[in-house]
């Protein structure tokens, strides 16, 4: 079976260099479905992207692919480009990006860009279309292709879902408070990196692959966890949260 992913971090497992940098950390759902037997998976999720970052790559590569797993992200992100790259805007994380300016002149294009995007963040962006927006691109893959698999990552009234399902992001949340740290105390202290990857445990990366393998075994339309599945997580959160180096911006 050829399965091809499509979303943001809650699906890459790669955009914190993990490998090099992290390798105490365990696999992630994705990885983990990469090694199963009788399935070749191509994931082209990356971190910070927003909805129609992936929608672009669904449409251009869906047909390739037996089973779609999509991940819809947040409304109102955006791909920002500047000279030499592309940088992922997250509109309530806009002060992680500021430190980037100081690496261009005031007077060149890439500041001017960068910084009416901050601005446009802050001032300007109408969350309300951006969700109309964000919804009808998932509608749309949905009637693409009806088969597709959806990991709710956050809220979303277009699906009808048991109340006790937990999107990944509210996961996070609960698994804080089973680590015995506080998001709050946190942004109170020296900037950090939360390194789990898809943002959950080791333990619910192991949990939600199983999930999904249920989900294509079944032919699922979506897969997540409730409180019936959480584990306790073996590791402290000093696995988990690390130090930013030079004090710059984390992604806490």
């Amino acid at each position: 079976m050829k399965i091809g992913i499509f979303g943001d971090s809650h699906a890459d497992c790669s955009y914190l260099g993990w490998q090099n940098n992290h390798s105490e950390i365990g696999p992630g759902w994705p990885e983990l479905l990469e090694k199963t037997r009788g399935r070749s998976v191509t994931n082209f999720a990356k971190g910070g992207s927003g909805t129609y970052y992936s929608y672009k790559l669904f449409l251009a590569n869906q047909s390739k692919f037996d089973k779609i797993i999509f991940v819809p992200s947040q409304h109102g992100r955006f791909d920002l480009k500047l000279s030499n790259e592309v940088v992922q805007i997250i509109p309530g994380f806009v002060h992680a990006i500021e430190p980037m300016l100081e690496k261009f002149s005031n007077q060149s294009l890439d500041y001017k860009i960068l910084s009416s995007a901050i601005e446009y963040c802050k001032y300007a962006l109408d969350l309300e279309k951006e969700k109309i927006f964000n919804d009808l691109l998932v509608k749309d893959v949905l009637l693409t292709r009806p088969d597709t698999i959806i990991i709710p990552a956050f809220r979303y009234d277009i699906f009808k879902l048991p109340e006790d399902y937990i999107p990944l992001t509210e996961l996070s949340s609960i698994e804080d408070d089973m680590l015995g740290i506080s998001r709050k105390d946190l942004k109170k202290g020296p900037p950090v990196w939360d390194i789990r990857k898809c943002h959950i445990t080791e333990e619910h990366n192991d949990v939600l692959y199983k999930k999904m393998l249920f989900a294509l075994d079944n032919n699922q339309r979506f897969a997540y966890l409730t409180k019936d599945d959480l584990v306790k997580p073996k590791k402290s959160s000093s696995h988990y949260f690390k130090l930013t180096d030079n004090g710059l911006p984390g992604n806490v």
